[in-house]
């Protein structure tokens, strides 16, 4: 299946002598698969499932500097699925969902490509139609873990720990209060995971309740569950969790008691939490207050057609910084168009107030045609699937000698050659603002140049994955490194560059 792996090492994108390391794949199919990096151990993981007259699971890594790709491939069944996979010193560990015969195996295999555990177990299936990622694995100080979804009609989800024999050694299920409980991410820092939990109490009238869940693997009777409702009767409801250095912040849009209305956002809520999940510092930034800083046009927006999503919060100083884009929304009949532009950065001072908000110069601009049940969402949730899917502009944040700077999409179609860009997190417009980080390979005849415009299908997970995927995905490795995987039948590449002005 790959019939050339070139490794470019004189690759060189500034003017300074810095290279690139970039690995190019001719000649590759990949149908169902997910990229995946572990910054401890310099390893970059795709899984993939290719069928032919033998199904096989195919597993490509690269490790030692990223210089060379392996292959492991083993057989899976025709109607298996890898639901996740994660990379780490010990080896490989691979989660395989099989609908048809309602099991999954949880397999670790070292680098070589031998299997050194395997546990099958048989499981409840999750009904069709589920648009949102489940199921998570990983390891966290010597203890093996797995999340799945309960599938009965209260939603929830249960996680397991293993030794490294994968020997079950606890087993815990987690159900709502008083309505279907989802997860919405899974984020994984020091020697906890912080779960983001969204319980519907009632469909009919958009009534949702966000939580915490914080839980250690090696310590299971330790969990506990934070509600992001504060004492005034306000509902935040993120769509995500920043994770980082020991420091977790949840933020976005609140609601008087938790029933969410397109246009009747009361404004931003922001916490941040100490390790155990509790909140230590809460900034609430009243709607009125936010629309001083906000043009007319945004305003009028907001207040019916469109949705400030809050993608990335931090602390810089003692100061946080929120980032943040507008999703605009349009239905047609039975088009839905949608539009992801307008790229801001909000500083909040130590008095929890709005010091400064401005819109990134150079703030690309993403259109959707979208189909399926995400079709019918209302902004909120529709902002939540975008975000599981990664359609946003914006990808993260990085230090790079000291400062912060924001790392996002560039949609600069005029190059031949694909790019990204960062831009200082402290003045995002004149000379600091859209500085060109990485190039990809040159591209003349834009294979695998970032599309503008997509036609997806919420209905078609693994489809809507491949095509939101198909021309990039970007991931920090570190403070000043980052990876990018861009795919477009039938060539690969993966480049790793170092973040630099």
């Amino acid at each position: 299946m790959i019939k050339k792996i070139a490794l470019c090492l004189a690759y060189c994108i500034s003017t300074t002598i810095l290279q690139a390391q970039i690995l190019s794949i001719d000649s590759i199919e990949l149908k169902q698969f997910e990229v995946k990096s572990s910054p401890n151990n310099g390893g970059v993981l795709i899984h993939n499932i290719v069928s032919g007259k033998n199904t096989v699971l195919e597993i490509l890594y690269a490790k030692n500097g990223y210089a060379t790709l392996s292959k492991i491939e083993t057989p899976v069944s025709k109607t298996a699925i890898v639901a996740d996979a994660s990379i780490m010193d010990e080896g490989i560990l691979v989660l395989t969902i099989d609908a048809a015969q309602k099991n999954s195996v949880l397999t670790l295999f070292g680098f070589e490509g031998k299997i050194l555990q395997q546990k099958t177990e048989q499981i409840a299936v999750l009904p069709p139609g589920n648009t949102m990622k489940q199921y998570y694995t990983g390891i966290m100080m010597g203890t093996y873990y797995t999340i799945m979804p309960e599938a009965d009609k209260s939603g929830g989800y249960k996680i397991t720990t293993y030794d490294n024999e994968l020997k079950e050694l606890s087993k815990q299920s987690y159900t709502g209060r008083k309505g279907m409980l989802e997860l919405i991410t899974v984020k994984k820092e020091m020697d906890k995971l912080y779960l983001l939990r969204k319980e519907v109490l009632d469909a009919k009238q958009q009534k949702y309740a966000y939580s915490i869940h914080t839980f250690s693997p090696h310590m299971p009777d330790a969990a506990g569950t934070v509600s992001l409702e504060d004492n005034e009767g306000d509902y935040s409801m993120p769509l995500n969790i920043n994770a980082r250095h020991g420091m977790l912040f949840v933020a976005g849009a609140y609601y008087k008691n938790g029933k969410y209305e397109d246009g009747k956002a009361a404004g931003i809520m922001i916490q941040q939490m100490a390790p155990d999940g509790q909140v230590i510092r809460k900034a609430k930034i009243p709607a009125d207050r936010l629309n001083q800083f906000l043009p007319d046009t945004w305003i009028a927006s907001l207040s019916k057609d469109a949705y400030l999503s809050v993608l990335d919060v931090y602390d810089n100083m003692g100061k946080i910084v929120v980032v943040g884009e507008m999703l605009k929304k349009e239905v047609k009949g039975k088009d839905t168009r949608l539009q992801i532009s307008d790229m801001i950065v909000m500083h909040i001072n130590q008095e929890n107030d709005i010091e400064k908000l401005q819109f990134v110069e150079k703030s690309p601009a993403m259109n959707i045609n979208l189909s399926g049940i995400a079709s019918t969402y209302n902004l909120h949730n529709t902002a939540e699937w975008l975000c599981y899917n990664k359609l946003y502009n914006y990808q993260f944040s990085l230090n790079i000698n000291g400062k912060q700077h924001l790392c996002y999409m560039n949609a600069d179609t005029a190059q031949i050659a694909a790019t990204m860009s960062v831009t200082d997190a402290d003045s995002v417009v004149g000379e600091n603002s859209g500085i060109i980080l990485l190039s990809r390979l040159p591209d003349p005849n834009r294979h695998m140049s970032r599309k503008l415009k997509l036609s997806l299908n919420a209905d078609k997970p693994e489809t809507t994955m491949r095509a939101a995927s198909r021309y990039t995905y970007v991931l920090p490795l570190d403070e000043i490194r980052i990876l990018i995987c861009n795919y477009s039948r039938p060539r690969l590449q993966l480049i790793v560059d170092t973040a630099r002005k």
